[in-house]
């Protein structure tokens, strides 16, 4: 048996990590120049720019009096850490709420889909047992979407994106289920601000989506219990845009196209700034997506009851911020706006945040546990396929194509 060659290894990857050494020093040396701009900023009184500003229309707007809040650290090793974390959540009760589901196959367009949703909740004394919900949902191209629209048809299929419109219903079904438990936070595994919706979706797909969060963050409103989505690798570029802003505004000499050309984003912008469990301040987020947080929703929380509509309207009521909650990233919390009308409420949320992320080695314990819970098994997946293949030969459909990727399915 042929053994693996570690040393030639090491020599073949050192080879290849030369080779892009060169572009990433490049690309790291102008990245430095609009952190050296984000340092600029800085300086300045972020209250200069909170109310919007004139021609830069999706440019968050920074609410609070600083640009950094930097966390009092009062630990030096891993178990001073964890006693930090402890000394904060004790008494506190915190939950989370993840999703997972199975849908078509590359090779197999099956009718129906699988949604599981989990939410825990956990009070820290020592002594109460974990509040648990776990439920499973089965979805068919006959059903109408939560917001009314139908399915669109796909042949054998059932659309991908109608699964997930229903996997983005449940979850934040459960978060407001949870809501009964009163805990301090509910970490959702989504961004509030959803702006991935502006691209590839159809308007109807987008409302879907998007009148589930609003009715999740009615009852977070009515019932002042806070949703956290914490975004871990966050693509959004909103502060670059404000950077670009001041740039115009303030008459600055930087060269601002290589943010346009290099696509910067947010989280690289804070890279080089944000200590450990520093915050930069809240943003009021002002993205085109927001425009399209309002409309009639049925709030009521019973499927069997009649619908109870409302009009609500949350175009200028979600916010965002940035943190380090591990070495190795900066995070994306966004939050809705009422927080930040409590005094001293923003700091509270911080807390907790940073006492999950160092119990999660850098990622949120409960939020982590909610994942790894409700990832569907294989085994499960395979008997669901399994159950989908005899009911189809007994209603005479049969599925051709790669035997191997049918095997991987079923066996």
């Amino acid at each position: 048996m042929n053994e693996i060659d570690f040393e030639k290894l090491a020599a073949i990857a050192k080879e290849e990590f030369n080779k892009i050494r060169g572009p990433m020093v490049s690309e790291s040396a102008l990245l430095a120049e609009y952190v050296d701009m984000v340092k600029d900023i800085l300086k300045m009184d972020p209250k200069v720019f909170s109310s919007p500003i004139p021609g830069f229309p999706n440019v968050p707007l920074p609410i609070e009096e600083k640009w950094i809040y930097t966390f009092n650290k009062q630990f030096k090793n891993r178990q001073e850490l964890i006693n930090f974390a402890d000394g904060i959540l004790t008494g506190k009760k915190v939950a989370a709420v993840d999703g997972s589901q199975i849908y078509e196959d590359r090779m197999i367009k099956i009718p129906v889909g699988l949604v599981r949703v989990l939410g825990i909740c956990v009070t820290y004394d020592g002594k109460t047992l974990p509040k648990i919900l776990d439920e499973y949902y089965g979805i068919n191209s006959e059903m109408k979407l939560p917001g009314g629209t139908p399915i669109p048809q796909n042949a054998l299929g059932l659309p991908n994106e109608s699964v997930d419109a229903y996997r983005s219903f449940f979850e934040h079904n459960l978060e407001i289920k949870l809501m009964d438990e009163k805990p301090e936070i509910i970490f959702s595994d989504n961004p509030l601000i959803q702006t991935y919706l502006l691209a590839g979706k159809t308007k109807e797909m987008r409302n879907e989506h998007i009148q589930s969060i609003m009715r999740m963050l009615y009852y977070s409103k009515v019932e002042k219990i806070p949703v956290i989505g914490l975004i871990d690798s966050s693509q959004s570029q909103e502060f670059c845009g404000l950077v670009k802003a001041i740039h115009d505004v303030e008459k600055k000499p930087w060269d601002m196209s290589l943010i346009d050309k290099k696509g910067y984003q947010d989280t690289q912008l804070w890279s080089d700034i944000l200590d450990l469990y520093d915050r930069t301040c809240v943003f009021q987020s002002q993205h085109e997506i927001m425009t399209h947080y309002s409309g009639r929703i049925n709030i009521e929380k019973s499927p069997q009851a009649k619908p109870k509509l409302e009009d609500l309207n949350f175009t200028h009521d979600l916010c965002f911020y940035y943190t380090r909650l591990s070495p190795f990233g900066i995070q994306r919390i966004e939050i809705p706006l009422w927080i930040m009308k409590k005094p001293g409420l923003i700091d509270q949320i911080h807390k907790i945040i940073c006492a999950q992320a160092a119990l999660g080695e850098g990622h949120p314990h409960l939020l982590s546990q909610a994942h790894n819970f409700v990832v569907i098994r294989s085994q499960y997946s395979k008997f669901f396929v399994n159950v989908l293949l005899q009911e189809a030969n007994y209603s005479g459909i049969s599925f051709r194509g790669s035997t191997k990727e049918l095997r991987k399915l079923i066996f």
